[in-house]
């Protein structure tokens, strides 16, 4: 799963100010500055207000966070189980069932915008084979 604008979904914890840039001048207030009210791309706090938001979400699924990988999220529930590993703004989902799959990916779409990239084949240079048996 790949979640679009993923940097833009979250909100600041501190006040962020900006200097104006050739596009945003505004020339009457020249000595201004802009006061970021939520997260931008470039920001070093984006990708940590947006993993907030996302650890949020799943924790409030159910599911855990495994404290040696703080990108790995996990729940067992009645016998399914469900992996969520985060790499930046893109999601693998692994579970027993597609069933299990469909749930978390239905919360997922609900919070953010996101496009399915279907089955995973490779992920950080890691070939994946499925064995359907």
């Amino acid at each position: 799963m790949d979640v679009k604008t993923a940097f833009l979904n979250g909100a600041l914890d501190e006040e962020v100010y900006m200097e104006q840039r050739d596009g945003d001048f505004d020339p009457t207030f020249p000595d201004q500055v802009f006061r970021a009210l939520q997260a931008l791309y470039g920001l070093k706090q984006a990708l940590k207000m947006w993993y907030a938001k996302l650890e949020d979400l799943l924790k409030s699924q159910g599911f855990d966070n495994i404290d040696w990988d703080a990108c790995l999220f996990l729940l067992m529930d009645d016998g399914e189980i469900i992996i969520v590993l985060v790499y930046v703004e893109d999601l693998l989902l692994v579970a027993s069932s597609l069933a299990a799959i469909y749930k978390i990916q239905d919360a997922l779409h609900k919070r953010f915008e996101m496009k399915d990239l279907g089955e995973a084949k490779v992920i950080l240079e890691l070939e994946i084979r499925r064995d359907k048996a």
